[in-house]
């Protein structure tokens, strides 16, 4: 069960990468690119979400850039338990996650994979 220490601790350890804003906007840049970001659902998403049949998840969400929207798709496809997208988010590069679901692992995966796509490194 990830927490945001786990993601502040593993985005910051990424060359070049910080955390900016407090909850409950936390968010970490690179070279003054975003990485990843907390992302609360406003009652007009929660609506969307549930509009569409989805759970709407109550707990922890992190944004996380991704290479494009089609990765995006791909994590929520494959392990849906623990990503989630929205209308607002279609075609973004970017996915949601389920923070509480997470492993370190994931979260080290996700946030190398977005810091790779700021082109800091």
């Amino acid at each position: 069960m990830a927490t945001w220490e786990d993601v502040s601790r593993i985005a910051t350890a990424l060359p070049k990468t910080v955390a900016v804003g407090q909850e409950p906007k936390r968010a970490w840049d690179a070279g003054g690119k975003s990485l990843a970001w907390e992302r609360p659902l406003s009652k007009k998403h929660q609506k969307e979400i549930a509009a569409l049949g989805e759970e709407v998840h109550q707990g922890g969400i992190l944004a996380i850039h991704t290479p494009d929207a089609i990765t995006a798709l791909a994590y929520v496809q494959m392990e849906p338990d623990k990503y989630f997208t929205m209308p607002h988010f279609s075609g973004y590069p970017a996915v949601l996650a389920k923070l509480e679901n997470l492993t370190d692992e994931d979260l080290r995966e996700l946030l190398y994979e977005a810091w790779l796509t700021t082109g800091v490194g």
